[in-house]
């Protein structure tokens, strides 16, 4: 079991050097110039060529991709360009959060899944077994990305989720939504 774990993670390597790669690249190829964007459309010439310089951005896509790898294992995962902290600390903030929507998330899918699970068993081939099986194929399909997206999208102004971590703890945070 332990010769498969490792094996697993070896092989995970070059999985995450190639979705590095391929979101640099994809970001280098798209339209549109982050520094521009940074400093907004009045900057001048040499303020964006001081900023590229700066970021690096100046150098080939290679050159940056093997520089960044070498800090990712350093474990330098760069600087925040909103908050000018490293990303390790404002990764390090959002951890507890996390893992408290996590857990409260866990607990309430199974409480769900159990109650839907003994009622279908209950009750085979009835109305309620086949919403419960449509549900939770519906949720096994549906990506989370999507799911919280149309949820932001589809809140009304003024309603919409905290952006700090929630003073409450989290099941009485999602009840109350």
């Amino acid at each position: 079991m332990l010769t498969f774990i490792a094996r697993r993670l070896l092989l995970a390597i070059p999985v995450l050097l190639g979705v590095v790669f391929v979101v640099m690249l994809t970001i280098e190829l798209i339209p549109g110039d982050a520094v521009s964007l940074m400093l907004g459309e009045h900057a001048t010439p040499e303020a964006v060529a001081k900023l590229r310089d700066y970021l690096g951005l100046d150098k080939p896509l290679l050159v940056r991709y093997v520089g960044y790898v070498g800090r990712v294992a350093r474990g330098d995962l760069g600087r925040s360009i909103q908050q000018n902290r490293p990303v390790v600390d404002e990764l390090a903030d959002a951890w507890p959060a996390t893992l408290e929507l996590t857990a409260a998330a866990l607990v309430i899918s199974a409480a769900l899944g159990i109650a839907a699970g003994v009622i279908s068993a209950v009750w085979p081939n009835s109305a309620f077994d086949a919403l419960a099986r449509l549900g939770s194929l519906f949720g096994l399909s549906m990506p989370v990305f999507n799911v919280v997206s149309q949820n932001a999208v589809t809140r009304t102004p003024g309603k919409a989720p905290p952006v700090s971590a929630p003073t409450k703890p989290a099941v009485v945070m999602v009840f109350r939504i």
